[in-house]
């Protein structure tokens, strides 16, 4: 008897392992598709704009969860929108594009409008269906290229920087990122409009914790950013990419988390456009 009982025990422990074996197979399978989406959805490259230079680089991470980031030029030829997100999990992932990909024509069409009304709005559709334990990190960013003014608003870890500057050490660096605390379902963030002029020469940098996180603080990304101004942005787009991977173990190819950088360079010769009468 305790021999057909050791004989059926082992079936059932047999039969969980093959369940549990085809449990990660699909998950392995659905992470891999959504990937995939998020992948697809940002662009290789951006459309350049006159005056400005553009470049940007998107790594997947294993971590469920994704970056998002967009550079757009609204219908006026006026304003630029500049996005980057970072969320939690897949799921909120995936309502953030849905979202997004919804007002995307009304935002390139219409006017240019606040940034936090526009940040508000998404996250009030967001919230019903968002998790409680799901948050979302933002940064929304509009460039006015007949001012040459950047108004902006953002909650959780995206980074923004502004380098201006005759280059190398002799350049100066302005943290601008926004409120830490990222967006969180029936939990109150205040999204304020802030605005900081850009001039010929700026570079602007954009960055999810998934690239800041590998420099191991300030001082250290500020002294990259510094050695690497005048250069073209590839330039600090591969040093980004060079820290994440030195915390990569023996055999992995992929970092923990996604990481999104965007630098945008505003061309010395950049002029402003027509005041509009």
């Amino acid at each position: 008897m305790h021999g057909k009982k050791k004989d059926e025990t082992a079936e059932v422990v047999e039969r969980l392992n093959e369940d549990v074996k085809e449990l990660v197979k699909k998950f392995e399978e659905d992470v891999g598709r959504a990937r995939s989406i998020q992948q697809a959805l940002i662009p290789q490259r951006f459309s350049q704009v006159h005056g400005l230079k553009v470049m940007h680089k998107y790594l997947s991470g294993l971590k469920s969860g994704g970056d998002y980031l967009d550079f757009f030029e609204f219908g006026d030829k006026a304003h630029i929108g500049i996005l980057m997100s970072d969320s939690s999990g897949y799921g909120l992932s995936s309502a953030f594009l849905s979202v997004i990909l919804r007002i995307a024509m009304k935002l390139t069409k219409d006017e240019a409008r606040s940034p936090s009304q526009t940040i508000a709005k998404v996250f009030e559709e967001l919230q019903l269906t968002m998790k409680p334990t799901e948050h979302l990190s933002i940064f929304y960013g509009i460039f006015n290229r007949k001012t040459f003014a950047l108004s902006f608003t953002g909650a959780g870890s995206i980074r923004f920087l502004v380098q201006s500057g005759a280059g190398g050490v002799e350049s100066s660096i302005s943290d601008f990122s926004m409120h830490p605390v990222p967006l969180e379902k029936n939990k109150s963030v205040r999204l304020t409009d802030n605005e900081v002029t850009i001039h010929p020469g700026d570079r602007i940098v954009v960055m999810s914790d998934g690239f800041y996180e590998p420099f191991g603080g300030d001082e250290t990304l500020k002294k990259t950013l510094a050695q690497s101004f005048g250069e073209e942005p590839l330039a600090f787009i591969n040093e980004c990419a060079y820290h994440v991977k030195k915390t990569f173990e023996p055999g992995e190819d992929m970092p923990a988390q996604d990481c999104s950088v965007m630098v945008i360079d505003v061309e010395k010769r950049a002029m402003r456009l027509a005041q509009a009468k």
